[in-house]
């Protein structure tokens, strides 16, 4: 589930970020593990996926 946030903001699918990143905290992630998730896959995407993966931390404290 966790590698779906990450991919999702490496993707810069807003859509696919919400839904995932709202199934990942439903399954009880924390935001810390969250925003692993995202930094793994900056580091296979570069600054693309940081930059997108914010909408993850913003969607996970909605």
């Amino acid at each position: 589930m966790y590698q779906t946030v990450g991919t999702s903001g490496r993707k810069n699918k807003k859509y696919c970020i919400d839904i995932h990143t709202k199934a990942a905290k439903k399954a009880k992630a924390t935001r810390e593990e969250v925003a692993e998730s995202i930094m793994v896959a900056t580091a296979l995407k570069a600054g693309s996926a940081l930059s997108h993966g914010v909408n993850a931390l913003v969607a996970y404290d909605e």
